[in-house]
Order: C-alpha cells, then sequence, then structure tokens
C-alpha cells in the first residue's frame, strides 16, 4: 500500500500531507469545529476533509 502524497483542496489546488496537517493545527487552534470525512470534530483544515490522524499515519509510514 503506497501512501498519498497530495490532498486536494474544495478550490482544486493539490498540497501535501505535511501542509494540510498543519492546516488542521491552524483550524485547531482557531476553535472552527470543521468535521472532517469520519465525523470528528476539530479536526479537518475544510469541512469535511481528511481526517487529521489519518494523513498522521500516512506521514509516519513515510518518515518509516
Amino acid at each position: 500500500m503506497t501512501a498519498t502524497t497530495t490532498i486536494r483542496t474544495p478550490k482544486g489546488k493539490k498540497i501535501t500531507d505535511r501542509q494540510y496537517f498543519a492546516l488542521c493545527g491552524a483550524a485547531f487552534s482557531r476553535n472552527t469545529s470543521q468535521e472532517c470525512s469520519n465525523g470528528c470534530l476539530d479536526c479537518a483544515a475544510w469541512y469535511g476533509g481528511p481526517c487529521r490522524w489519518e494523513v498522521a499515519d500516512r506521514l509516519q509510514i513515510k518518515q518509516d
């Protein structure tokens, strides 16, 4: 299984997993209550985006 390296934003821009994880952290610090694709609150950079923890797992797999 290969890890995804890019994520498409709602506006169609492609960003890396690392950029998305940073956006999630910024959204979390602003307490925007964004819901991820798994239904977790304060997890996604935008509503319905990938789960922050799935992206973190992919980043960990790349480092190993």
